[in-house]
């Protein structure tokens, strides 16, 4: 019997909505894709999930959630700063968790959410000269890349 959690295949049975859900929240230490349509709870079930990893064991930079925008990796991480402002404060959490979890407001600068394009940026700029990059490398956004592929056809004509 397969069940599949996020982009893992566990056994061969097709498996609920509802325990699909919950893996996603509590299997803390695996990788996992979410992916919805508009208005499926994706961004709720990611930070119930970012929430368990933070009062259990892990710091905010040991977690990257991807996105596709930077409008929604922008209200992501306000939405996990939000709820790890309440979960602080929260009593059904224990003394220890409720420490790791001030820890972790203090450091969500560390939490890397952004989009692909600027996590691989990130990587980039890490090892720049094994990249063989420019140190003044940046990502170019889609309007600028337009204008800069607009600049290099006036200049070839």
């Amino acid at each position: 019997m397969s069940k599949k959690i996020g982009n893992r295949i566990i056994g061969d049975v097709e498996m609920s909505e509802d325990r699909n859900r919950k893996n996603i929240i509590t299997d803390l230490d695996s990788n996992v894709f979410v992916e919805a349509g508009a208005g499926a709870g994706k961004t709720t079930l990611i930070v119930s999930r970012i929430i368990n990893q933070l009062k259990d064991k892990f710091l905010p930079e040991e977690i990257v959630v991807i996105t596709f925008t930077n409008a929604a990796a922008e209200e992501l991480r306000s939405r996990i700063i939000q709820k790890v402002r309440e979960a602080v404060n929260d009593v059904r959490f224990s003394e220890e968790e409720r420490s790791r979890l001030s820890n972790a407001l203090n450091h969500m600068d560390l939490m890397n959410i952004s989009t692909i394009h600027s996590f691989c940026l990130k990587l980039l700029k890490e090892r720049i000269f094994d990249a063989k990059l420019p140190m003044d490398v940046e990502l170019l956004e889609e309007t600028d890349g337009l204008k800069e592929k607009n600049k290099f056809l006036l200049f070839l004509f």
